[in-house]
């Protein structure tokens, strides 16, 4: 064997380079025999390929690779969108909606407001709501403002879902629902609305005067249709509340009978106008009604608080003397009452109470309650130049600073939104 041919490498680069030079010039020289072509072929595709590859193939693989990621990045989104909307209450598409409308969010608090007077402050969601006499205004739990949209209502009342806020013209026939994206009806009523309900799953209710009884109670499904309706031709209504499929409502009314006024509850299925439970409370006067999760309702008199079963006695509070200061019944779990004793707002009692009727915490609060609000694990209640936040089952206490004039505060995870005639605020504790 000779020294060339003990050299492999040698040979394959002197055979490639003799072929790569021949073939190029005789490209159809018949002298050329197929074993030489072959063989030479053979020896050269591999570094043949190798270069074609960095030339040709890297670029297809980079727009493969940004082909790919983008691809995952669309599955990820459309997959987390799903998975919302299996727990969101209204559909897929309103719920891909809310969510695009919120990534486009800016700005963080503190928030400046306009000089616009202040009406009501609310969660919708983990949003939260400021109504104006003016606008109704969105904003994240950062501070971003999802919209501000004017309702041109003379004396315009909220009341919320988790996505979407029911607004209308108290003494009016206006009203409107809006979610983050759009404003997703724009109605009138017959009569003058008088007050209204908005279930989690979008469904609502509107109380109006009525040309023929005294008032009339409307069920709408989530897209404005009507589905129930039901006219009280004695008594006045007062309050109304859906639960959270919006498949029953609780009305609440005053009337007077056999010289005494008599408030009653009665509880419906919106397929029937025959009512499933009635109850009659003598000398009190309703003020709210609300849904608990567990199906019963809670009803806030002037002198006593009532949990209200359709299958069972009600379970009875009286405030013992105590006159009710303030209120919160918007949380699923518990009511919030704060109590004065003999009309001394300076020294407050504390009741919350649950789904049962049972009272889960009583304590008394030393100073002026501006307002107060409930969430899930806690009470937060402010008085001038701070607020205080208790657990509800525990016995912590903390207190942050905040502006001296402010007139809501609103839960927001652990901590609180406040608003006053210039800033809306959240404060750490």
């Amino acid at each position: 064997m000779s020294k060339r041919d003990d050299i492999p490498s040698m040979r394959r680069r002197t055979s490639t380079g003799k072929f790569t030079a021949f073939f190029s010039k005789n490209k159809n020289n018949a002298s050329v025999t197929q074993s030489d072509s072959d063989n030479s072929l053979k020896n050269s595709h591999k570094k043949s390929d190798r270069s074609y590859l960095k030339i040709v193939k890297s670029p297809k693989s980079r727009r493969s690779l940004t082909i790919v990621i983008v691809s995952v990045f669309l599955v990820t989104v459309m997959t987390a969108m799903f998975i919302i909307s299996l727990f969101s209450p209204v559909s897929f598409v309103e719920s891909t909606e809310n969510f695009f409308a919120g990534i486009g969010a800016s700005g963080d608090f503190p928030v400046e407001l306009s000089v616009s007077a202040r009406n009501d402050i609310r969660n919708v969601g983990n949003d939260i709501l400021l109504l104006t006499d003016s606008n109704i205004n969105l904003y994240t739990s950062g501070g971003g403002r999802i919209f501000s949209r004017q309702h041109g209502y003379s004396n315009p009342k909220s009341v919320c879902s988790q996505t979407r806020i029911l607004t209308f013209d108290t003494g009016s026939t206006s009203y409107r629902v809006d979610n983050r994206s759009e404003t997703v009806i724009n109605s009138t009523t017959n009569g003058a609305i008088l007050c209204a309900a908005i279930s989690y799953n979008g469904t609502y209710a509107l109380n109006t005067y009525s040309a023929q009884y005294i008032c009339e109670t409307t069920v709408y499904s989530n897209k404005g249709e009507a589905r129930f309706r039901w006219n009280s031709a004695e008594q006045h209504i007062t309050t109304i509340a859906l639960s959270n499929d919006g498949k029953q409502i609780a009305i609440g009314s005053v009337g007077a009978k056999n010289g005494e006024y008599i408030s009653t509850v009665r509880i419906f299925n919106i397929n029937s106008t025959e009512a499933v439970m009635v109850q009659e409370f003598s000398n009190q006067l309703i003020l709210s009604v609300s849904y608990n999760d567990n199906g019963s309702w809670g009803a806030v008199f002037e002198d006593s608080y009532v949990t209200v079963f359709d299958d069972r006695d009600p379970v009875l509070l009286n405030y013992n003397e105590g006159n009710l200061n303030a209120l919160d019944v918007n949380n699923k779990d518990y009511d919030l009452l704060v109590l004065s004793n003999y009309n001394d707002k300076n020294k407050n009692r504390i009741v919350v109470v649950d789904p049962n009727g049972n009272i889960v915490k009583d304590t008394v609060f030393e100073d002026d309650v501006v307002s107060c609000s409930i969430s899930d694990d806690y009470v937060f209640l402010l008085s001038k130049g701070k607020v205080t936040r208790m657990d509800i089952e525990g016995e912590d206490s903390v207190e942050t600073e905040v502006s001296s004039d402010c007139i809501f505060a609103l839960p927001c995870g652990r901590n609180v939104v406040t608003v006053n005639s210039t800033y809306l605020t959240k404060s750490s504790f």
